[in-house]
């Protein structure tokens, strides 16, 4: 049985009763593709992916709401479907904008490839409060382009990004968020010291390296 990280194969046996013997770890790629990240100012926060209860896109917004005040003309820009039941992103989204009085928060159900790329290269931090991933390609992509992650504080993202994100211990706490995010745009040592991840985590998941790991699998078996 495969499974993309050691925290989903340990979630795996012990859901499941699955032997360890039985479970084999293929590390997936992640595609990095253009320059490193040239962070504009003002700051930009980045979201990408769905937006549902367990991933927080609701609490993220309201969070930067508090500290958008305190950097002058800070953006978030949040891209993926509203998967709320009811939906609320563009509500919130228009609320926001006008209690702040400019447009900080954009909503993009679906950018191309082009257009994502350049938000990439032109994020300050990547939020992505997600409770529960198998892997969680998102910030992982970010990190490898240089993009410092505020992630929720899981056995996964410990896992893949030790030190090198800003976590949040729980991501139903608007205040907690709003201080996490307040401090990855604050503090210009601790993002920087966090880019330099970008180098392990592009050397770690590579295409190669998974499918070495899933033919080797595979060799094993027959």
């Amino acid at each position: 049985i495969m499974a993309l990280s050691e925290s989903s194969a340990r979630a795996m046996q012990r859901l499941f009763h699955i032997a360890p013997a039985r479970m084999v770890i293929c590390k997936p790629g992640i595609d990095v593709t253009g320059a490193p990240a040239e962070p504009l100012q003002p700051a930009r926060i980045l979201y990408v992916g769905q937006a549902f209860p367990r991933r927080h896109a609701r609490e993220t917004i309201l969070a930067f709401r508090e500290i958008a005040q305190k950097h002058t003309g800070a953006k978030l820009i949040v891209i993926g479907e509203d998967r709320y039941q009811p939906p609320c992103i563009a509500q919130l989204t228009t609320e926001t904008n006008k209690i702040l009085g400019y447009i900080a928060v954009e909503h993009f159900d679906y950018v191309t490839d082009e257009e994502l790329q350049r938000q990439f290269q032109s994020a300050t931090l990547f939020v992505y409060l997600s409770q529960r991933e198998a892997f969680g390609f998102p910030p992982v992509e970010a990190l490898a382009h240089g993009i410092p992650p505020v992630v929720c504080a899981t056995p996964i993202t410990r896992e893949l990004f030790g030190h090198d994100a800003f976590f949040v211990n729980d991501p139903n706490n608007i205040s907690e968020i709003a201080d996490v995010l307040n401090t990855g745009l604050h503090n210009v040592g601790a993002r920087q010291a966090i880019i330099t991840g970008a180098t392990r985590i592009r050397a770690t998941y590579t295409w190669p390296g998974f499918c070495d790991a899933f033919l080797n699998a595979i060799q094993s078996i027959i």
